[in-house]
């Protein structure tokens, strides 16, 4: 909120901070496939069970493609995995954080914070200094 205020009161940019579970559909899940950040999915807390559908009838809510034959469905939550994502969840190591900065205003530029402590305040002010000084290495989506 610091932040905002800040930002609001000089006229710069405003910093947003989001997170996305594992499962998270919709902005999350196309942020990642966007700048490439492959996140396996995480083994579902209910239990699937195999479906025959149609295409465009279900989409998988970890890679948001939509399921044609095999999808794999939770009827407590309404939640679907695509038979690749169902496999990959199976074998899902942990996966540490990953933390990215996404230039919204700078067409698809993103900058990876690999070292960033996403739990330490310090930390992430210092990254936010280092974007403000052009220090970080920009990428493109």
């Amino acid at each position: 909120k610091e932040y905002q205020e800040k930002a609001k009161a000089s006229g710069e940019d405003e910093v947003l901070f989001f997170t996305g579970g594992p499962a998270a559909a919709g902005i999350a899940s196309r942020l990642r496939s966007l700048i490439k950040v492959d996140v396996p999915p995480k083994k579902h807390e209910h239990e699937l069970k195999e479906l025959h559908v149609s295409a465009g009838v279900r989409q998988c809510d970890h890679c948001d493609a939509s399921i044609e034959g095999v999808a794999y469905n939770c009827a407590e939550c309404d939640f679907d995995f695509c038979e690749e994502c169902n496999s990959k969840a199976e074998e899902s190591p942990v996966v540490p954080i990953t933390a990215v900065l996404l230039d919204l205003g700078d067409q698809g530029g993103y900058y990876m914070l690999d070292d960033m402590d996403v739990k330490s305040e310090a930390s992430v002010r210092q990254h936010l200094a280092k974007y403000t000084a052009k220090e970080l290495e920009r990428k493109q989506a």
